[in-house]
């Protein structure tokens, strides 16, 4: 029922500006008999950017499986993007507009990975040379990696106010997220010496080679359908005519849910990106 709530308030935010646009519709054209009357614009345009993610648990990410001696794995940073597109809708005097609202829809990836190395008390097979059929023991040098591949779409509304009659301008909303591929991958690996395999044991997942363990290759467990954020940076508007601009902005995305209700795990972002956009005006887009 909150995802619902979630998902209403953010459709309503989303369609506001355009509702004050409609109301405004009739009053925008260009009036003969008033030269300066001009139709107030709204600025469409593509997105593109960076995410710098940050997975962050109260206590370190457990292993997910009680049969293999995995460590615990540290908070953990990754390389993402996002792309989409962009609604503005300047707010007040457009002569002296200092303020917007901004919409966006997007498409963004926050993934993880991370690596933690050991020397293993999990006995490997090293095959005698002189007789293929016998083996001997040994300790091993291994290594474990966990992945998450976490994607979303975004639906965010920003408010933004330029400072000091400049075109720096700060900015904060809040995001609704949808997960649409919320998977983790986890592997434990030999990787010293380079002739021993994993003694085969009932219920456990090997690579082709018994050099992998397969721990964990599934959807996140109990993870959440919804995520919600909230976003605050700084942007620069670089006017290059009088219907575009080109917007470089820096946004740190918060995550306020959590990825999974088993753990206080959450997903934050630091975001680098540049907005286009193109000045539409009401007549233009009909309205």
């Amino acid at each position: 029922m909150k995802y619902r709530l979630f998902l209403i308030a953010a459709a309503f935010f989303l369609l506001l500006p355009l509702s004050s646009v409609f109301s405004q519709g009739t009053t925008l054209e260009d009036d003969p008999l008033n030269p300066r009357a001009k139709p107030t614009p709204v600025y469409i345009g593509p997105v593109v950017g960076y995410n710098r993610t940050f997975h962050t648990y109260n206590d370190a990410l457990p292993t997910f499986s009680n049969d293999i001696l995995c460590p615990k794995f540290p908070n953990s940073t990754a390389n993402g993007f996002y792309a989409g597109g962009s609604f503005e809708y300047l707010l007040g005097d457009l002569a002296r507009s200092n303020s917007s609202i901004i919409a966006r829809v997007l498409y963004n990836t926050m993934p993880m990975n991370t690596t933690q190395l050991e020397l293993s008390a999990l006995p490997s097979l090293v095959e005698d040379p002189t007789d293929p059929l016998k083996y001997s023991k040994v300790d091993s040098r291994t290594r474990h990696d966990f992945e998450v591949n976490y994607q979303m779409v975004t639906a965010e509304v920003i408010y933004k106010l330029n400072l000091f009659e400049t075109n720096l301008g700060v900015t904060i909303g809040p995001t609704f997220d949808i997960p649409i591929v919320k998977k983790s991958y986890q592997t434990y690996k030999l990787i010293e010496p380079d002739n021993v395999q994993f003694i085969e044991k009932p219920d456990v997942k090997y690579s082709a080679d018994k050099r992998t363990i397969i721990v964990q290759d599934a959807t996140i467990t109990n993870s959440s359908g919804f995520r919600f954020g909230v976003k605050a940076g700084i942007q620069y508007e670089f006017i290059t005519s009088k219907r575009m601009y080109i917007v470089p902005n820096i946004n740190y995305n918060f995550a306020v849910t959590k990825v999974t209700n088993d753990l206080d795990w959450r997903i934050n972002a630091l975001q680098i990106g540049v907005d286009v956009r193109f000045a539409i005006s009401a007549v233009t887009l009909g309205l």
